[in-house]
């Protein structure tokens, strides 16, 4: 298993994994004959290009912290 020295680490390698999943889902959905199994994996890329739009800007600078959502509580409704 890989072992991440930091936060920037971590979302590289998550963004480098989507740019390989996008990639993946428009090779499938190219080879599709039927147009609604071609959307289907067009739209898996999207939602992957999404995700790397998304998380690049959120890279963290030397010395900044990323905020932490205290755990939920069982009364709070979620399990």
């Amino acid at each position: 298993m890989q072992e991440f020295k930091s936060v920037n680490d971590i979302l590289d390698f998550a963004i480098s994994e989507e740019e390989a999943a996008a990639k993946f889902y428009r090779s499938l959905a190219q080879k599709m004959d039927r147009a609604w199994m071609r959307q289907v994996f067009e739209d898996f890329a999207a939602v992957c290009h999404e995700f790397i739009i998304t998380t690049q800007p959120t890279r963290v600078r030397s010395g900044d912290k990323l905020a932490v959502h205290p755990p939920c509580r069982c009364e709070d409704g979620i399990p």
